[in-house]
């Protein structure tokens, strides 16, 4: 078979350890510090080098729910200086179990998330440091296929409400994409999986560190001869896996991560395409996304004029009185709001959107939480041969809705903002903002040379 000569590849992974007392995040539950451990957590960390000098990057999969951009573009800068690889053609993407920490802390948070962070920095650039100290020359084929392991949760209600639910009429995306990395003499070093389904199998009761289902499908596949398997979560902010959480999350972790491994495996077995070329590029860009915040002088005096909106809006939305919003959102989802007033675009949110060319595949990635329709459509108008998408990567913002979702509302459109601290939610164009930027990026990867 004729693969990407000239590109080399090395992968190394650390495990991640839980400070007593450290939060497992994504449901709003105030007292979930972990207990115990169900399965383990980690980072996997693959490092790629192309034909030309200097032509390296990064991907790191991280047992994660999300990280901060400000800690995220640290940890970037850390590993530039420490490995070379330049800081924009990394890709920090996280996996987004809702039964894992969160990359972020504040100054008040409790000695126990500090602790983590500082690990987790210690234990990312180990394993990158081996990554790329251990290059070696590889083919890299991948493979498209299909598997359905969830459902789009946008449920439209009677009185034209959108809940989280369950909305068999709207679409799933049911891609499967693998990525095989094969040293010179055959061996399997490592394997990129990509696929979108939110890992919420486990309740917000659960208090037990898990990988959740990518974990089981990581385990399963490595256990088959699939070398190191590093996941890339997709566009999921409207897909929910297939379970309710009344009983057998433990069994429907294992059984969901089997389907998507079997499926992956069947994939890697088949016949594979070859990914031709050996160019490793990367562009990045942060950009400004606009916020919808009313004019409160226009609205009158504010009953409570020293709270911050996003506190009064949670309070609004969850009855939750507003002077609890801050203390419960510190421990639940310590995040430091990263919104800004622009002189000109006025109350704008920044979103790091970060891709990746290796041969004639691309990687387009988002610091959000985007709908499985805006990744199928990233997807369809790259130019690559192929283009996975990796949301929650160098950072989060939430999510950011089509603009026919957005006018529909709900919790995604119309309460996540607020948890992220923002003063507004986002204006109706945004998603279209986030693809076109992305498609740029892969425009400009892709461009043919002069």
């Amino acid at each position: 078979m004729s693969v990407a000569a000239g590109i080399r590849a090395g992968v190394a992974r650390r495990s991640l350890q839980l400070p007593k007392g450290t939060w497992l995040a994504g449901y709003p539950n105030p007292f979930r510090q972990h207990r115990s451990v169900r399965d383990p957590l980690s980072l996997t960390a693959l490092a790629v080098a192309g034909e030309d000098e200097g032509q390296r990057a990064l991907i790191v999969s991280l047992d994660l729910l999300a990280i901060h951009d400000e800690l995220a573009s640290a940890l970037r800068a850390r590993l530039a200086e420490h490995t070379g690889v330049p800081a924009h053609a990394i890709l920090l993407s996280c996996i987004h179990s809702h039964s894992s920490p969160l990359g972020s802390a504040l100054p008040s948070s409790p000695p126990a998330q500090h602790a983590f962070l500082a690990h987790l920095e210690g234990r990312l650039l180990a394993a990158a440091r081996d990554a790329v100290h251990t290059l070696t020359p590889v083919s890299l084929s991948r493979a498209t296929g299909s598997v359905v392991i969830g459902h789009n949760r946008r449920e439209l209600t009677r009185d034209g409400r959108v809940v989280i639910g369950t909305n068999p009429e709207r679409e799933v995306d049911a891609d499967l994409d693998v990525v095989a990395l094969r040293t010179t003499d055959g061996r399997a070093l490592a394997t990129l999986v990509n696929h979108a389904c939110h890992p919420t199998i486990l309740s917000p009761l659960n208090r037990r560190a898990s990988a959740e289902w990518p974990g089981a499908m990581r385990a399963l596949m490595e256990a088959e001869g699939a070398g190191t398997v590093l996941f890339l979560q997709g566009a999921t902010g409207d897909v929910d896996p297939n379970h309710r959480w009344l009983r057998g999350g433990d069994a429907a972790v294992t059984r969901l991560g089997q389907t998507v491994a079997e499926a992956a495996l069947a994939l890697l077995r088949g016949p594979l395409e070859p990914v031709l070329g050996a160019s490793v590029q990367a562009s990045a860009t942060v950009l400004p996304l606009a916020l919808s915040v009313p004019d409160e002088s226009a609205e009158g005096t504010s009953s409570q004029p020293t709270l911050p909106r996003h506190a009064r809006e949670l309070s609004r939305q969850t009855h939750v009185p507003a002077r609890w919003a801050d203390p419960l959102l510190d421990r639940m989802y310590p995040w430091a709001c990263t919104a800004r007033r622009d002189a000109q675009q006025g109350w704008v949110a920044p979103v790091a959107l970060h891709s990746l060319r290796i041969g004639d595949l691309g990687i387009a990635s988002c610091g959000a939480e985007l709908f499985q329709e805006s990744g199928r459509r990233i997807k369809a108008d790259s130019p690559a041969a192929r283009t996975l998408v990796a949301g929650y990567t160098n950072g989060m913002l939430g999510y950011v809705a089509p603009e026919a979702d957005h006018a529909l509302g709900g919790y995604e459109v119309e309460q996540s903002p607020f948890l992220y601290r923002l003063p507004g939610v986002f204006a109706p164009t945004s998603e279209g903002a986030v693809r076109a930027a992305l498609q740029q990026q892969l425009t400009q990867l892709f461009a043919p040379p002069h």
